[in-house]
């Protein structure tokens, strides 16, 4: 491994761990209960942390509560319940595995090769949020303005070069 990876603490429970510019790692597996910020090259890793962000390059397997992607990722597989793709990165042959429809892609994002979204079901959504759905059942709450799509045949979603272009 090369490269420098540097720890820091700010405020309470809040680690970050930083894989510098210029840092060049391969093969590696990284578990924080805090941020970890990609600006080098990560490749080939198994990355585990509370949020993700990627600056630099990386590829491999990536899970987190919340991952943002403003540089380049390929050929990845990622869990997690927040997506962000940010105008300018470059995304390319990735898996992601969503547990929410939380999902936001910037209008000038470079997504390329064969980009999979599976996304949970409303059936699965209603399963984890019992009370909420069955007030609504029941008429003692109105859906939220915004409220994810109802999937009902398939849960993956798959973006087409006509999607990803805007056609």
């Amino acid at each position: 491994m090369s490269g420098t990876a540097a720890n820091s603490e700010s405020g309470q429970n809040c680690a970050t761990t930083v894989f510098a510019t210029g840092s060049q790692i391969t093969k590696m597996r990284c578990i924080s209960e805090g941020i970890v910020d990609i600006l080098g090259e990560i490749r080939d890793s198994a990355l585990t942390a509370k949020r993700i962000n990627v600056k630099g390059f990386a590829s491999g397997q990536f899970q987190a509560e919340t991952i943002v992607i403003n540089g380049r990722l390929e050929n990845a597989t990622i869990q997690a319940a927040r997506v962000f793709i940010v105008d300018g990165a470059h995304v390319e042959n990735c898996e992601f595995n969503l547990s929410s429809y939380q999902v936001g892609i910037g209008q000038n994002a470079h997504l390329t090769g064969r980009i999979v979204f599976n996304m949970p079901t409303a059936a699965d959504l209603a399963a984890r949020q019992p009370q909420q759905v069955s007030a609504v059942a029941q008429g003692s709450a109105s859906p939220q303005r915004g409220a994810p799509p109802q999937k009902e045949d398939d849960d993956e979603l798959v973006l087409t070069p006509e999607m990803r272009s805007g056609e």
